[in-house]
């Protein structure tokens, strides 16, 4: 198949790759091969490694904005690197909490198919789609649905600590995603930092490992846009340039590492399409559109594939590619070696590549969505490519 966009390169370029780096630093074991742009020998004297993941940062974005700072930021940029398939939060955040790909941790987009429950689902949160109410139960537990260890249970040897916003911290996906670490709660930003500061002047004699979350730089570009989001990305940056300078005063040898999810891209309006104006589409499908918007999931019905098909061929040629289930097992875009127990029950028949920044929006009965001004999931490069920041002390 000829490709017309770049993919993750789960060899040794992507987000899975530099996790197989930090792992293998700490004596751990990966399915992965390690970052090929930060091998484990450029790690070699640290004690401790803070990760700092900001939601929604792509590279072109940081690039194009690290003049917007008052300090030389790009001093400490180190690599262009790829997300994974889909570029989104639920697949790429769940591949550096366990530190393998969305094939193999079963969590492919915001909206995934739960066969073994018979409902669409929300992950990270694990609520239904359209509802507020978790699908865990009293019987039902998060690691029931989840499957997978958490990556700090693979490295038994260090001090672990997972640094999360408070309104997150202990929800089911982030307990079994934190398992094995200390869970610190934050208000916003700049306490975050400030307790990544407390746990490196702890003494003991163990390495740590420090992973930040902080999704509010992506809650801004999807309400505001990405021009609108400069102002946070400098208070962002300002932070974290001073835990660079403060880390300095302290004698431990210790690398900052930070990075994204996934970058984003903007949405007019001209560009959204809703499937409910395409009623010979909406009729061939089995279940509410899955997936993201950049790259629906479609559960096609068996005697409706050939309508399918030749719908998306003559109608939608314009606004997207067609891949089908086989399509994404051969181009091994959700990653390689074995699969996760679910994997085959949540990959789509079919899934729609979205070009330019085209989405496509498709309503449950009564679910009022907010238009996001901003969104992600796809493979372009402003999707895709992420920076990788590092401050080594």
């Amino acid at each position: 198949m000829k490709l017309n966009f770049s993919v993750p390169n789960y060899a040794n370029g992507s987000l899975v790759n530099l996790m197989s780096t930090i792992m293998h630093h700490f004596g751990g074991k990966s399915l992965y091969s390690p970052l090929k742009s930060l091998p484990v020998s450029q790690l070699n004297e640290m004690d401790n490694i803070v990760l700092i993941t900001i939601d929604g940062l792509g590279y072109n974005y940081f690039t194009q904005n690290a003049s917007s700072l008052k300090f030389p930021i790009t001093n400490y940029l180190h690599a262009k690197i790829t997300s994974v398939f889909p570029s989104t939060t639920a697949a790429a955040m769940t591949t550096i909490y366990t530190g393998v790909a969305p094939k193999n941790h079963g969590c492919l987009a915001w909206f995934t198919y739960l066969k073994e429950l018979g409902v669409i689902s929300t992950i990270p949160p694990l609520k239904r789609r359209h509802y507020d109410d978790l699908v865990t139960t009293k019987y039902i537990k998060a690691t029931d649905i989840l499957q997978f260890q958490s990556i700090f249970t693979k490295l038994p040897n260090i001090e672990g600590y997972f640094v999360i916003s408070e309104k997150l911290k202990d929800t089911p996906y982030d307990s079994v995603v934190s398992q094995g670490a200390r869970s610190i709660g934050f208000t916003n930003f700049s306490d975050s930092i400030n307790q990544i500061y407390k746990i490196l002047q702890t003494d003991n004699a163990k390495k740590k490992f420090i992973l930040h979350y902080w999704d509010g730089f992506d809650a801004k570009c999807h309400t505001d846009g990405i021009s609108n989001s400069v102002p946070h990305f400098v208070d962002l940056f300002t932070e974290i340039h001073f835990l660079f300078k403060k880390i300095t005063q302290l004698k431990k040898k210790t690398a900052v590492i930070v990075t994204a999810d996934h970058g984003m891209v903007d949405v007019p309006e001209n560009k959204v399409i809703y499937l409910k104006d395409h009623d010979k589409l909406e009729e061939t499908l089995t279940l509410p559109l899955c997936g993201e918007g950049r790259v629906p999931f479609c559960y096609v019905r068996a005697p409706y594939k050939k309508q399918f098909e030749s719908y998306i061929n003559k109608e939608f040629q314009e606004y997207c590619d067609l891949l089908t289930m086989e399509d994404l097992l051969n181009m091994e875009l959700f990653g390689l070696s074995e699969s996760h127990p679910r994997f085959k029950y949540r990959i789509p028949d079919y899934c729609l590549l979205m070009k330019e920044n085209y989405i496509l929006v498709d309503n449950m009965l009564k679910e009022n969505r907010f238009q996001l001004k901003a969104v992600h999931g796809g493979l372009s490069d402003e999707e895709l490519y992420v920076p990788l920041i590092v401050f080594k002390n």
